[in-house]
């Protein structure tokens, strides 16, 4: 959906009449359905008592799940990082490199990211989360080190290649980080830990964009993002290591359909 939000987006922004005032019109038209369409929908948990309670934040990581939590923060950093450099200068940086002002090309390359992303998940979706994780970390570090020179020379053909090896590592190494913790967290803790998840990944995709819209003012729009680009690929390659090290702990598995499975391992999923 954030493919073709972004797509969406640079269609309107290139042909609608107004369309800084299209695009939030739908945006709050759609909202507006989705909500009415929740009352809609069937609840199949039982109701229980508590409803504004239920709504104050609880965040935390249970203590049996730090480490797998702890091996899985570095690709979560580095994945939502990417995605928020895309998101909020990947049109700027298209119209920079590429020399056009077509705000659907921008659109393209912007949705080329979480596409990729989505289609890699679809791919992957029947492996073990950690390699998943582990191969998500390696193509993040390789499509963040390929945009570097993208920037730096400029590189036409080279952004939307490296953007799309972005976009695999940055579907799958949150994927498989996420199905690592779901496997690992009891049922009743799951809540906090996502919630703690959700907290770190959206910080790490808004910080640093803000943080890089303050930058650009003095230091530029590519110097900026290649601070940025370098940053996250860092982290990305710092990550390996950290999953390697798991995999090597837990032992190798063989992929196999979920529907063959009898007993999960809670770090590298199930075995036949």
């Amino acid at each position: 959906m954030v493919a073709v939000g972004a797509l969406a987006g640079g269609v309107l922004t290139q042909y609608a009449p107004s369309p800084h005032v299209v695009v939030f019109a739908l945006l709050a038209a759609v909202s507006l359905a989705l909500a009415v369409s929740v009352r809609l929908v069937q609840e199949t948990s039982p109701l229980r008592p508590g409803t504004l309670a239920s709504l104050r934040p609880r965040v935390s990581v249970p203590h049996t799940d730090r480490r797998a939590f702890l091996i899985a923060a570095p690709p979560f950093v580095a994945s939502w990082a990417i995605g928020g450099l895309y998101l909020s200068l990947g049109s700027s940086l298209t119209a920079d490199i590429l020399h056009t002002g077509n705000h659907v090309v921008a659109g393209l390359v912007v949705a080329l990211l979480p596409g990729t992303a989505g289609i890699a998940c679809l791919a992957l979706r029947d492996m073990p989360p950690l390699p998943i994780m582990l191969s998500g970390s390696v193509a993040l570090a390789a499509g963040t080190l390929l945009t570097l020179p993208a920037l730096l020379l400029p590189s036409m053909p080279l952004l939307p290649a490296a953007t799309a090896v972005a976009g695999f590592g940055f579907g799958t190494a949150f994927f498989g980080g996420f199905r690592m913790l779901a496997q690992t967290a009891a049922h009743e803790q799951r809540a906090q830990l996502f919630s703690a998840v959700y907290v770190m990944c959206y910080l790490a995709n808004s910080v640093p964009a803000v943080a890089a819209g303050l930058a650009i003012p003095s230091l530029g729009l590519r110097d900026t993002a290649t601070g940025y680009v370098g940053a996250v690929g860092a982290l990305a390659l710092l990550s390996i290591p950290f999953g390697v090290a798991a995999l090597r702990r837990t032992g190798p598995v063989p992929a196999v359909p979920v529907t063959t499975v009898t007993a999960p391992d809670p770090l590298l999923g199930p075995r036949p």
